[in-house]
């Protein structure tokens, strides 16, 4: 092979390298470099937000502060249990409670399951059982409406317990009633 031959073959290699590199690896690397740029957009963005939830962080701290204040006045008004049996037992002796200051006959309380929750606040059901007479009963729900802890009638059915008694005796109603009221979990719980 003459110098010349060589030039050439060397000639044709730069050209074909150049031709590749050109075709191929500069529209590889120039989207690498966009790719990265992006990265880079993004990763400057992130820590133009992260620096503003820092810089909100006392206002932030605040409001929690704020926010636990305000439930911890609600106090009186929920259940005092940490959990869902308890809630459970607070609100049957409750309205076991009622009932019997109106003369109501509470035949039956069943827990209703229930996920609602707001963060540590959390509601807890039952459908009750009950008997008594047209007064009782509107003075048991005027009872459940006034009690200090917040009770909510949501549903109430009533039937007469002996529709074919005699008109001189006083009414027997059997109603169904689904109560619901909220209570603060535990740590645990929520």
């Amino acid at each position: 092979m003459t110098p010349r031959d060589r030039r050439a073959l060397l000639l044709g290699l730069v050209v074909l390298l150049g031709a590749w590199l050109g075709l191929r690896g500069v529209p590889r690397l120039a989207g690498r470099w966009i790719e990265a740029r992006h990265r880079l957009d993004a990763r400057h963005q992130l820590l133009a937000e992260t620096r503003a939830a820092l810089a909100g962080l006392p206002r932030i701290e605040d409001s929690a502060r704020a926010l636990t204040a305000a439930i911890r006045g609600l106090a009186p008004r929920i259940l005092t249990a940490g959990n869902a049996p308890l809630a459970l037992g607070d609100l049957s002796g409750r309205l076991r409670l009622l009932a019997a200051r109106h003369q109501v006959r509470l035949l039956a309380v069943a827990p209703l399951a229930d996920s609602t929750a707001a963060g540590r606040l959390h509601r807890v059901r039952a459908a009750i059982t009950l008997e008594s007479d047209f007064r009782g009963l509107a003075d048991f729900l005027a009872a459940i409406a006034d009690d200090p802890v917040v009770l909510v009638a949501e549903q109430l059915g009533v039937t007469a317990a002996d529709p074919w008694a005699d008109a001189g005796q006083p009414e027997r109603l059997q109603a169904e009633l689904r109560v619901s009221a909220w209570y603060l979990a535990g740590e645990d719980e929520s």
